[in-house]
């Protein structure tokens, strides 16, 4: 299918929507600035190719110099091509489309720009409204809610089929999660695992497929 048919423009157009929420709002762009993104190679079957080719190129619009590095599946953090490190280090802003970045968030990497890992594996999430919503907005929103949770250690989770799971969080735990990400994750995703240690209770499935 043609790259120019209206189903393929309106991807694209979704998708910039997506790459501009990033670039803005996440990322923080400047004119000037230079970006890094690293890429997985889509024949792996995790990435697209188009997803991250939009976000260059929305970057460029935006008068940033965009550098891009293609790398193989990686086997953990020890495994990180020098390359990379050294080219983040050099970066203001680095954009992972790339499952490195997963894998170095506890980790941190050298430099002092910017590290976002895109959890926007194609053209299609890069345009959702996952990806479209004000990222600064759900930031805030997903603050209000950890802090809610820090702010209430005993915790209650019910369901009409009768789930029924009761749980305690020491204070203790949610101070050492604080600084557990070294880089931004785009989208916003969820909030941060509760300790299960004092969880009890009892949990009901349905709809599930084994």
């Amino acid at each position: 299918m043609s790259d120019q048919t209206p189903a393929n423009q309106d991807i694209r157009a979704r998708a910039a929507d997506g790459a501009d929420n990033l670039l803005d709002n996440c990322v923080n762009l400047s004119a000037g600035q230079t970006v890094l993104v690293v890429k997985e190679d889509a024949e792996l079957g995790y990435y697209d190719s188009l997803a991250p080719q939009i976000v260059e190129e929305r970057a460029r619009t935006r008068g940033a110099t965009v550098f891009s590095l293609t790398t193989p599946r990686i086997r953990g953090p020890d495994d990180v091509p020098e390359l990379v490190r050294t080219s983040v280090a050099q970066a203001d802003h680095t954009i992972f489309f790339n499952r490195i970045g997963d894998q170095m968030r506890f980790r941190g990497l050298p430099g002092r720009g910017t590290i976002t890992m895109s959890y926007a594996l194609d053209a299609h999430s890069l345009g959702s409204a996952f990806c479209t919503a004000p990222h600064r907005l759900m930031s805030d929103v997903l603050g209000v809610l950890q802090s809610e949770i820090d702010n209430n250690p005993e915790w209650h989770i019910t369901c009409p089929l009768g789930t029924e799971i009761y749980g305690t969080t020491p204070a203790g735990e949610h101070v050492a999660a604080e600084n557990d990400f070294r880089l931004s994750l785009f989208p916003v995703t969820v909030f941060r695992p509760i300790p299960a240690a004092q969880m009890s209770g009892k949990i009901v499935l349905s709809r599930w497929v084994n």
